[in-house]
């Protein structure tokens, strides 16, 4: 692996973390400050285990790690589908779809340390589910204000991630030539 490959893989790796770092901070805060810790603690756990394990996984045995992160994603695609026709996520919860989001783009960034492409992909992934449906409402509605709010706040980190990520691999895929000396 090139030097430039190594660079980039951890510089769109601790992206990844410090967005969730970030997100954490938010989101157990506002969840111990408003729900009472008992369900605040849960789902502090609820997003920290799956990270967790999911982040090992990634790190342990990167192959099996891609497909069970495809089908975590697809769940999760299915999930917010299904919440967005009947409303099972609690409104008080806050911004789910994000912090979800965000979680699997951790999980996602340990994967992109073994498999830059396919955390690259993923996370693009993430991205498009996490914005697309807010474009639709916006072009379908004719409405075309501000694009605000938690899913625009964690959009700009995740692309870059993404990009980062990709370039890595492209890097670590490029040869150079030998130059010729006179």
């Amino acid at each position: 692996m090139t030097r430039t490959a190594g660079w980039l893989r951890f510089v769109a790796f601790g992206l990844v973390i410090l967005l969730g770092i970030v997100t954490a901070m938010f989101f157990f805060g506002y969840a111990f400050a408003d729900l009472g810790s008992s369900v605040a603690a849960a789902l502090a756990a609820a997003w920290i285990v799956p990270v967790g394990v999911l982040g090992w996984l990634a790190l342990a045995r990167p192959d099996t790690a891609l497909w069970v992160l495809v089908g975590v994603a697809a769940v999760i695609v299915v999930a917010f589908l299904v919440n967005g026709a009947v409303q099972f996520l609690p409104e008080a919860w806050g911004p789910a779809r994000e912090v979800v989001a965000v979680g699997f783009a951790v999980a996602t960034g340990f994967l992109g340390l073994k498999r830059a492409t396919p955390a690259g992909w993923l996370l693009l992934g993430t991205l498009v589910w996490m914005v697309l449906p807010r474009l639709l409402i916006m072009f379908s509605s004719g409405e075309f204000r501000s694009f605000g709010g938690p899913a625009s706040a964690i959009a700009v980190p995740l692309l870059l991630a993404a990009l980062l990520f990709l370039a890595a691999a492209a890097a670590k895929h490029h040869t150079p030539t030998p130059h010729a000396h006179a």
